[in-house]
């Protein structure tokens, strides 16, 4: 997909034919937002509770401590407000 070929051409390379093809797309996007997105997007992957102990360890940093957290966060996908 991100290679930016049709469904025709990919079901060509794999011998399958393109309403395979659309539907094996469709599961995948499902697997991926039911499976990958709650576990590792939002706060839905982490407890209340883990939240908390998180955010209170970053308000006992020093500012070059906050800006290495805010410098990791960014590489993982997460934004850290001030």
């Amino acid at each position: 997909m991100r290679q930016g070929l049709t469904q025709e051409v990919i079901g060509s390379l794999f011998s399958i034919s393109q309403p395979h093809v659309s539907q094996a797309i469709r599961v995948a996007q499902r697997a991926m937002t039911d499976s990958f997105v709650t576990q590792h997007l939002g706060y839905k992957h982490m407890t209340r509770e883990q939240y908390i102990e998180i955010t209170k360890q970053y308000l006992r940093k020093p500012l070059p401590q906050l800006l290495l957290v805010q410098q990791y966060a960014s590489w993982i996908g997460h934004t850290v407000s001030e």
